[in-house]
């Protein structure tokens, strides 16, 4: 979903990833990543009774989407280099995403995204949770 809609994905972290849009082609990044995500949530959603019935997990996701400006460079020493994001804007990312435990949710985006995207998609539920780590 995150190539297919124009993303990077950054990085592999622990059990979770961070995905960038925007490298190449800044036209609607707010919006691929925001479709991107709910695409993601749909597919996870139609694979939950094949990870119940074959592995007896719950198998669940939760997504984090902020919106902003971070340094984009390559990391890493000869041989084991990669293109990654720093900066706030991906601290407050990860931020978002884990405070969808404590709002029950799966998807959360910043007001920054919405403020991006509040013309072209409509959004259900509003809710306002205090970041940890802020």
């Amino acid at each position: 979903m995150i190539e297919r809609n124009g993303g990077f994905i950054d990085n592999f972290i622990g059990d979770g990833l961070m995905a960038i849009f925007g490298i190449d082609d800044q036209r609607d990044a707010p919006l691929r990543a925001v479709n991107a995500a709910i695409q993601t949530v749909a597919t996870v959603d139609r694979l939950k009774p094949f990870f119940a019935s074959m592995y007896g997990i719950n198998f669940d996701i939760r997504i984090g989407l902020h919106y902003g400006e971070a340094v984009i460079g390559t990391l890493g020493f000869a041989g084991n280099q990669r293109l990654t994001a720093v900066g706030d804007v991906v601290n407050l990312a990860s931020r978002i995403e884990a405070a969808n435990k404590d709002a029950g949710t799966r998807l959360l985006i910043s007001e920054a995204l919405h403020g991006q995207i509040a013309d072209k998609v409509e959004v259900g539920d509003f809710v306002r949770v205090r970041l940890r780590g802020t």
